[in-house]
């Protein structure tokens, strides 16, 4: 799949190369396979691939929406604007759903914990 919707080498091997990267292909080829466009593609990739190297080792246990939101107010904190943390929220937590590593909220602590 990245192969169809990456044009620049070095971004297809960053995409290859960063952790769950078969993981972000199925989705993606998920996503393609019910009708979503090459641009939109691009930009889901983009922000997977930004999660997953946030993620850490530990996600497969399970992720909640705290630990979304935590890699998301890092990634606004180098962007302006409230949108960047909203768009990473909305393009990971579907995959993470896919996946089936959505853990419930747990509202003493965030982060990666098992399910």
């Amino acid at each position: 799949m990245f192969e169809k919707i990456l044009i620049d080498p070095a971004a297809l091997l960053r995409h290859r190369s960063a952790p769950f990267a078969d993981e972000r292909e199925r989705y993606l080829q998920h996503c393609a396979d019910f009708g979503a466009a090459p641009a939109s593609l691009r930009s889901k990739s983009s922000g997977l691939l930004l999660l997953a190297t946030r993620l850490g080792p530990d996600a497969s246990a399970g992720v909640d929406l705290g630990r979304l939101r935590e890699i998301g107010k890092e990634r606004q904190s180098t962007r302006t604007g409230f949108s960047a943390e909203r768009s990473l929220i909305d393009v990971g937590r579907p995959w993470l759903k896919f996946l089936g590593v959505v853990a419930q909220a747990n509202h003493s602590s965030s982060g990666a914990r098992s399910a």
